[in-house]
């Protein structure tokens, strides 16, 4: 099941991101701003048997749409949940009138570059620098909506 996030989510979505992501995750306040102060955020999160396993966040900048953040537990990861992610957020995308979606990815996270592929979005452009944890280098990847 996928469902929009509230505030009441915060703890669980922090601990998530700090156990995938390390020193690059997202603060307490950074989510907790955009759960309930950021008007063009959303996140949605994937569930099984009550237990959030994935999630992902966007900023709804019509005509765009700009993926924030995806996370999928590491013992859930490979089965799709991250790719059911993106449909519910392309579905959403199609709903709005959205032209495109984009997104910056870590240039070493080849998974995640991977998966991004198969739902139709390309490299871009390369942002240099663009990791404050380590300075690591970033792909802006973009989907055109167009003629879906």
């Amino acid at each position: 099941m996928i469902r929009q996030a509230n505030g009441e989510d915060l703890n669980e979505l922090v601990e998530m991101e700090r156990l995938l992501f390390g020193k690059g995750a997202w603060s307490k306040a950074s989510f907790n701003y955009e759960l309930t102060e950021n008007p063009v955020s959303k996140i949605f999160l994937y569930q099984l048997n009550k237990q959030t396993v994935g999630y992902l966040g966007c900023w709804v900048l019509l005509p765009q749409i700009q993926i924030t953040t995806l996370g999928v537990l590491p013992e859930f990861q490979n089965r799709g949940i991250g790719g059911k992610l993106l449909w519910h957020l392309e579905k959403l995308a199609k709903q709005l009138g959205v032209n495109e979606i984009s997104l910056e990815v870590r240039i070493s996270n080849r998974p995640a570059i991977t998966l991004y592929q198969r739902h139709g979005f390309e490299i871009l452009a390369k942002r240099r620098g663009y990791y404050q944890d380590n300075d690591e280098d970033a792909y802006l990847m973009v989907k055109e909506m167009d003629g879906e």
